[in-house]
């Protein structure tokens, strides 16, 4: 039993540390996302003072 509860243990670690590695990657992808947002929207900002 000793193995087999060692095998689930090690399964349990090995999810949580992928649901954390995914976590961290939509973490990521949503800053940089973000950071485009703002690069656009400074852009069109520019461009309307410009008109006037």
């Amino acid at each position: 039993m000793d193995i087999f509860d060692a095998m689930i243990n090690l399964v349990f670690l090995m999810l949580i540390i992928f649901l954390l590695s995914r976590v961290a990657h939509f973490m990521k992808y949503t800053k940089n996302r973000l950071d485009e947002i703002d690069e656009k929207v400074n852009e069109i900002k520019d461009s309307m003072s410009k008109k006037k």
